[in-house]
């Protein structure tokens, strides 16, 4: 037995089976297994690990130290956040997702789960209340979050890093569902972080809407596109500093940081 939601288990494995028959273009084989027990290195307890193998060319050196971050991928398409997905399920069961070092061709990605003593009880499976956020004497504070993100992938891996990070996040998939949000919520918003080039209202008009209700509230753009694209689309650009995609978590906390500093008289 171990604790892990049943659908995010589902999304790991999928995704690592999703990447290895991408790297089957000619054919091959993919093995799942699961095994459980004592195994060297394991925590006290035992763990439960699943292997997911396949016969294709392997991960070459110089990339595996990278294989876990968001955004990077070696495809000429795709986001780049399966893996760093996987990793998210993983810390969040309490587990941990390891690229397998073995002989011959091919890749193996192991996932290694605490082993739980019992099946989960009904109790057990309840949600956990939320904790609150950073408001307390004892806890530094972290400013509450709007993040609109039309790209669902980039959207989902952004509120877990904000998440972790210790902010309380709300989500919208473009500018009209974050006005509603602002409508419903909008007084607990403390920073709006924003893609620029979205369907329906762009990032740039969405904040002056915002900012007619909360003027000083501060904002932060995303963008995959140069600077210098975007000041051709978007007159007044230049001035305003923006976290340029691909990013690591800690550049976006970074981010975070000084959008939230420069708002302080």
């Amino acid at each position: 037995w171990v604790r892990i939601d049943p659908g995010q288990l589902e999304q790991a494995v999928t995704n690592l089976v999703v990447n290895a028959g991408e790297a089957l273009p000619d054919g091959g084989r993919i093995t799942v297994e699961v095994r459980a027990g004592m195994e060297s290195g394991s925590v006290r307890g035992g763990q439960v690990t699943l292997r997911v193998t396949d016969t294709g060319p392997g991960v070459p050196p110089e990339v595996r130290s990278k294989i876990f971050d968001p955004f990077f991928t070696t495809k000429g398409s795709g986001t780049g956040l399966g893996l760093s997905t996987v990793m998210g399920v993983m810390e969040g069961a309490g587990g941990k997702v390891t690229l397998e070092d073995g002989p011959g061709p091919g890749a193996g990605f192991v996932l290694s789960f605490p082993e739980a003593p019992s099946p989960p009880s009904v109790e057990d499976r309840k949600p956990e209340a939320a904790a609150p956020v950073g408001r307390s004497d004892s806890t530094p504070w972290a400013p509450s979050i709007l993040l609109v993100e039309d790209e669902r992938p980039v959207r989902e891996v952004m509120v877990k890093l904000l998440e972790r990070a210790g902010h309380r996040v709300w989500a919208a998939a473009d500018g009209e569902e974050a006005l509603a949000v602002m409508e419903r919520v909008g007084s607990e918003v403390d920073l709006l972080i924003t893609d620029v080039v979205m369907p329906g209202i762009p990032g740039p008009e969405l904040v002056d809407r915002v900012r007619v209700e909360r003027p000083s509230l501060p904002f932060l753009f995303t963008s995959g596109y140069a600077p210098g694209e975007l000041q051709e689309r978007f007159s007044g650009f230049q001035d305003t500093e923006h976290l340029q995609k691909p990013f690591t978590p800690k550049d976006l906390r970074e981010a975070v940081a000084r959008a939230v500093q420069a708002s302080i008289p």
